[in-house]
């Protein structure tokens, strides 16, 4: 009922193997930054490069098998190699009620494969962007000969003053120091110490180059994040629906834990909060991002198999006797609530589930889109 299975595929020049193995919950990660919900899964699946035998491999993985009940663990916990401690990251995860996890499945259908390595070529992209913007605006401590031939004719010690940490970005940067530039010309008598005439229209030029870069860096970004998440917007043949997120509210070292439970019956969520159990009537208490500097996370995820989620689970729930008013004490007793393992469900007994779900290929009704294109025809995976 918890237990699903990866099939992890490795790449060489000696060909591709696979290797299965079981697990009880998908591990996400949030260290790098907010994430919607899927961007979290992809971690645990996308390729990446790996060492094998002194060489480059490419690894990613495949579910060969779902569980009905699918748990993710957020992993907060993280170790700062800098200062050698453990933190808690607080980054937002997104999200969603409804997730559908067609897109990881281990298939024999290629157009899921290439729609996957498209998603991949896409997110080495917006790495890239991302690594350029940091620089535009000086997020980070670069080396003084980084800056050979981004501006030319300044000498790379001259530029000790594009390493601090100012605020300031690249554009609004060099547009101060043409001012500065413009001030010390208007003050300086002196023909011998002023400086090459071209320089202040240099400068502005690069700072508005700067400045066009970082919008076009934007837009791009934008845009190829709009085709990573509608890449799989039509494959929706596995939907799992949210049905629990533990909450963390503290430190790495302390803190405080509750539970939302949804109920599918009567749509409402729940707040099991030690002994206090509430109705949630703002949704955004449970899924919006908030100004907190040190909010509430959500560090443990339940989602339920869509077909099966009647059958499978349902709030804690108990009827509880009520005496008769004039009835005598000695009646009254045998009308007291049971103990909790003596408690009937209310519901009709369902089916038996079956907890051994089929492959993806053999799920019916499972949409084939490998003809969409013909470009993706000519995309499909060698293997």
């Amino acid at each position: 009922m918890f237990y699903g299975q990866t099939r992890s595929y490795i790449s060489t020049e000696q060909g591709t193997r696979s290797k299965d193995e079981r697990w009880c919950d998908i591990k996400v990660d949030v260290a790098g930054g907010s994430r919607d919900i899927y961007a979290a899964i992809d971690g645990a699946f996308d390729a990446q490069k790996i060492s094998v035998e002194n060489t480059e491999a490419e690894q990613f993985g495949s579910i060969t098998r779902l569980p009905p009940i699918l748990q993710i663990q957020v992993q907060r916990v993280q170790f700062d190699t800098v200062k050698k401690r453990s933190f808690k990251s607080i980054h937002h995860l997104d999200l969603l009620e409804t997730i559908y996890m067609d897109r990881y499945m281990d298939t024999s259908k290629p157009e899921i494969v290439n729609r996957r390595r498209q998603c991949w070529e896409w997110k080495s992209a917006l790495k890239s962007l991302e690594a350029r913007k940091t620089e535009l605006l000086r997020k980070q401590v670069c080396p003084k000969d980084h800056w050979q031939g981004i501006i030319p004719r300044v000498d790379s010690d001259k530029l000790i003053f594009l390493q601090e940490d100012d605020g300031l970005n690249m554009s609004q940067l060099l547009s101060n120091a043409k001012e500065a530039l413009e001030d010390f010309q208007e003050i300086t008598a002196d023909d011998q110490m002023q400086p090459d005439s071209q320089l202040s229209s240099e400068l502005d030029l690069l700072s508005e180059r700067a400045n066009t870069e970082l919008r076009e860096i934007d837009q791009e970004a934008q845009d190829t994040k709009m085709l990573i998440s509608n890449q799989f917007a039509e494959y929706q043949n596995l939907p799992y629906r949210l049905y629990a997120v533990f909450v963390h509210h503290g430190s790495v070292s302390f803190g405080h834990y509750w539970i939302y439970i949804y109920d599918f019956r009567k749509d409402i969520w729940r707040k099991y909060n030690d002994e206090y159990v509430t109705e949630v009537k703002n949704l955004d208490e449970i899924f919006k991002n908030t100004d907190n500097p040190n909010p509430p996370t959500p560090y443990f995820l339940v989602y339920i198999n869509e077909r099966m989620k009647d059958r499978l689970v349902d709030p804690v729930c108990r009827d509880i006797a009520q005496p008769m008013p004039d009835a005598p004490i000695a009646e009254n007793l045998t009308e007291m609530p049971v103990a909790m393992e003596d408690v009937q469900t209310t519901h009709p007994a369902s089916q038996e589930v079956n907890m051994d779900p089929p492959s993806y290929d053999e799920i019916p009704g499972a949409k084939d889109f490998s003809q969409t294109t013909a470009d993706e025809k000519r995309s499909e995976a060698p293997w």
